[in-house]
């Protein structure tokens, strides 16, 4: 099949494209658009903050149907036995009423419940070595209520009852790999971890049997550079889940597997084709292989007042290429086989001293390219039948089929110029560009049209030694007769 040929261009032929006038994709401020399920914002609103109606509306613009943020459980029980829910409901239930559904992660022990270790307090909740539920046992039934020893327990059966029908997802902990987040003192974190999450499985769907549970977002790299090896901490998680002789029984104690990514999308690629097969070797089958924060950190904004210098960072762009970037990562990380993509972060929020920016907006309210590459890619990236990674050496493009278009994410991996040449039999072959213009894509009577893909824009060292893609990336569209 000659879905696409790459040859090397000396020269530019910038008159391929044949420009569309007055033509843009996103839709137009104050139109609704059809919030597509593949894709989520992290912190439109926050657990404990309502967002204002621009932050709602800028949300719904950007065609993300899901919201992810914190339950800090120190914020609803700030004394023993005593909870305060009126932050969480008003938030809830104004996400609800924007249509958005809602990835909650549950974390953050009080002070009073936190396990101490040589002294030293540590992230880890008192009791979860408890049984689950209050006749002394792990095991499910009905009627059965949290074990009050266990207030871990205690509080995600609660937060499961009170929530139930509101909340799609349950997070538990957020980057349990990571120790800023997850730190237990000794040298079982992993274990620790497991019975955690063991907890929080069989609690929220006794108390909601509607309830989808996630383990915690994998930060990811911690383990991989200390072990020398890809997804370490999945394998050591795995390898200690396998110990519990209940856990087929059990579901295996999770429904979806997310990772967090802030590097090459290439590598991505790798990482959850890697785990996909991890899973399978611990006969573990049919779960949502989720990325629910992703994101090219912008430096340098000309448009942020204020220090804005973080070129010490390890993997930073700029905005153009927090752009290019998005598009790789959405084709790549669906080409992996993920289920859902969330972008880290709205706005600009909580920039710090570094000057990184993750936002797709500012805090300004202006947006960046990137909030229309997303716009692009909740439009198009949706009903997908099939998605299908190229095999040129040189350059990078994934094919996608939905139920009426068929999409080229096309780039170019080298500092040379190319020229693609795309099979495109279907009617009105266009390509879009990452800042939304559409252009028309002429093309020979066999079927073949020509799109010039620019070389690297900039290279700068990433993670590991990689340059991150400062290149242009395209979108190729066509209509597709519906089958």
């Amino acid at each position: 099949m000659r879905s696409m040929q790459l040859v090397l261009a000396v020269v530019l032929m910038s008159s391929l494209l044949s420009p569309l006038p007055a033509r843009a994709d996103p839709l137009p401020e104050g139109t609704a658009p059809t919030l597509n399920d593949r894709f989520g914002i992290v912190h439109v609103s926050y657990g404990t903050e309502l967002a204002s109606p621009t932050r709602y509306q800028k949300a719904l613009q950007s065609g993300a149907r899901w919201n992810r943020w914190v339950a800090y459980w120190y914020d609803i029980e700030a004394e023993p036995g005593v909870f305060d829910f009126t932050a969480y409901d008003r938030t809830i239930e104004a996400d609800i009423s924007h249509n958005l559904k809602l990835d909650v992660v549950l974390m953050g022990a009080p002070k009073f419940y936190r396990v101490e270790y040589k002294g030293q307090a540590t992230t880890m909740p008192v009791g979860i070595d408890q049984p689950v539920f209050d006749d002394g046992t792990d095991i499910p039934g009905p009627d059965k209520q949290a074990n009050p020893d266990n207030p871990w327990a205690t509080f995600v059966y609660t937060m499961a009852s009170r929530y139930q029908g509101k909340v799609g997802v349950w997070e538990i902990w957020n980057e349990p790999d990571f120790s800023y987040f997850w730190n237990t003192g000794d040298d079982k974190e992993v274990e620790h971890y497991v019975r955690l999450l063991q907890v929080a499985y069989l609690v929220a769907k006794a108390a909601d049997p509607s309830a989808i549970i996630a383990i915690g977002g994998m930060m990811y790299w911690e383990w991989a550079v200390w072990k020398h090896e890809r997804n370490a901490w999945l394998k050591a998680f795995l390898k200690e889940l396998s110990k519990d002789p209940q856990r087929q029984a059990n579901n295996f104690y999770f429904d979806v597997l997310p990772w967090h990514w802030y590097a090459m999308p290439e590598e991505l690629y790798e990482v959850v084709t890697d785990g996909r097969a991890l899973l399978e070797h611990y006969g573990i089958r049919g779960k949502h292989l989720w990325l629910n924060e992703a994101n090219l950190p912008v430096c340098g904004d000309p448009y942020v007042p204020g220090k804005t210098a973080c070129e010490k960072l390890p993997f930073y762009g700029n905005s153009k290429e927090q752009s290019a970037y998005l598009w790789q990562l959405f084709a790549l990380g669906f080409a992996a086989g993920l289920e859902r993509i969330f972008v880290f972060q709205l706005y600009d929020d909580g920039a710090g001293e570094r000057g990184e920016r993750f936002g797709l907006v500012r805090l300004d309210n202006s947006q960046r390219e990137a909030y229309t590459t997303f716009q692009v890619a909740t439009r198009h990236f949706r009903d997908i039948k099939s998605v299908t990674r190229g095999t040129d050496a040189a350059a990078n493009s994934v094919t996608i089929v939905t139920g009426n278009e068929r999409l080229v994410v096309v780039w170019n991996g080298t500092q040379f110029n190319y020229v693609a040449n795309l099979w495109a039999t279907g009617g009105n072959p266009r390509v879009i560009k990452e800042d939304g213009t559409v252009s028309a894509l002429s093309r020979t009577q066999n079927g073949v049209a020509r799109l010039v893909l620019p070389g690297r824009l900039r290279g700068t060292m990433g993670l590991l030694g990689v340059a991150p893609p400062g290149n242009s990336t395209y979108l190729m569209v066509e209509d597709m007769p519906a089958k």
